[in-house]
């Protein structure tokens, strides 16, 4: 592969998956835009993005992208994610579903990366 897609190496991906109890559904989406909102001045945060499910009501999921495993942990011992996780249980009917991965470089398509 191309030295395009060096940069992505060591990157991590973070999908997240929150789906708010009945009556919660604007409470937590005011929680995840102000966590978004701190995650942005995160140095280590390379793209962190807010979804609204199209089919199911009350549903979110977060898109995370992150310049390494240090900077993961970083965006989750900072006080807006501690104080989100703190709130959850209030405000989800299941729990919070957390997939994590890297990115793997399939191509030099710049729509292939970050």
């Amino acid at each position: 592969m191309g030295t395009e897609l060096s940069h992505n190496e060591g990157q991590k991906t973070v999908i997240a998956v929150a789906t708010a109890k009945s009556g919660k559904e604007a409470e937590l989406f005011t929680q995840l835009t102000m966590v978004a909102e701190g995650s942005w001045d995160e140095a280590g945060v390379v793209k962190y993005l807010v979804h609204r499910d199209s089919e199911v009501p009350g549903r979110f999921f977060m898109v995370e992208v992150y310049e390494s495993e240090d900077a993961f942990q970083q965006h989750l011992a900072s006080d807006h994610v501690r104080s989100l996780l703190e709130k959850l249980p209030d405000l989800l009917e299941t729990d919070l579903a957390v997939n994590q991965g890297h990115i793997v470089p399939t191509s030099d398509n710049a729509k292939a990366t970050f």
